[in-house]
């Protein structure tokens, strides 16, 4: 099956791109993996910063997160009815109306019923997403190291990286997953101490 050409563009190749940076497959697929969940979230307008603070408290690649939080936000709309349930399953709770006369009546009740009422679905909700959130990310983390162990990294850009970072001892990793430091790697005509 062929990538359509907006995800190659767009997410395909910026990940390739991470690779060949010397960001390790496991590290993306961990991005990957905490942007998916962030992005099934069931509370509307808050994925983004979640998977902001996340990136920076975790040292995730944003840019892998983000791509995989923007990627799933059809998913998000689909799942906060299903999480809505569930969630009233596991609190045996009386189902949220649905019906647009239900809903009108809620509302007539009063704004503060209304605003309770739907504040416990969000609730529910959440509530059914800290189950299930566990079981997609082990899914997505296992899939995605899956795929990114078979794509190819270049120790020459590797190399490149550690170059243009003189005096720099931090490790940048090669295609193999080992160390690869600024000290060991020469510039053409440069001797090796050692």
């Amino acid at each position: 099956m062929r990538t359509p050409p907006f995800l190659q563009r767009r997410v395909v190749t910026q990940i390739k791109h991470l690779l060949r940076m010397g960001v390790t497959p496991r590290r993306i697929a961990l991005s990957i993996a905490m942007g998916t969940i962030i992005g099934i979230f069931p509370l509307l307008g808050t994925t983004t910063a979640l998977c902001v603070v996340l990136s920076l408290a975790l040292r995730l690649n944003i840019i892998a997160m983000q791509a995989f939080n923007w990627l799933v936000a059809g998913v998000q709309l689909m799942l906060i009815l299903p999480f809505i349930r569930v969630g009233e399953r596991l609190y045996r709770a009386s189902p949220l109306p649905l019906r647009p006369e239900e809903i009108e009546a809620m509302f007539r009740e009063g704004l503060m019923h209304a605003t309770a009422t739907l504040g416990m679905s969000l609730v529910h909700a959440v509530s059914a997403w800290l189950i299930v959130a566990p079981l997609i990310f082990a899914g997505a983390y296992l899939v995605s190291l899956r795929i990114l162990n078979r794509v190819p990294r270049s120790n020459a850009a590797v190399a490149d990286i550690a170059l243009s970072r003189p005096g720099k001892s931090s490790p940048v990793m090669t295609s193999n997953g080992s160390p690869l430091r600024v000290n060991s790697v020469s510039a053409p005509g440069q001797k090796v101490s050692g």
